[in-house]
């Protein structure tokens, strides 16, 4: 049976408690967000986001060939969300604006 209302647990909570102390609490240390996963619909806010707050964004996983079929990258039958692109391309000249690399796979 499955349980209808969706929480997260006081370990998470101390996790991001710990988190925001880190990234407010200390303005000169060097951050980076690794963001993977498959799909750039579901993480648009959150990249925006940590654009903001970190020195550079490793993207990983499936979602880097959004990326980098919005670079111009050939990226064969791999998975790129199409109607994302446009996104890609903003959340890449936000990060380029503020100078923060978002750091793509080579190996592809």
């Amino acid at each position: 049976q499955l349980l209808s209302p969706c929480v997260s647990g006081i370990l998470f909570k101390t996790e991001l408690d710990y988190l925001q102390g880190a990234i407010s609490d200390h303005p000169d240390k060097k951050l980076a967000a690794v963001v993977g996963g498959a799909r750039l619909s579901d993480k648009v806010p959150f990249m925006d986001g940590m654009i903001d707050k970190m020195d550079k964004v490793i993207v990983a996983g499936a979602l880097a060939f959004t990326f980098l079929k919005a670079r111009g990258a050939q990226v064969g039958s791999s998975l790129v969300e199409e109607d994302m692109l446009g996104a890609a391309k903003k959340l890449e000249a936000k990060a380029r604006k503020r100078r923060v690399p978002i750091i793509l796979p080579k190996d592809v």
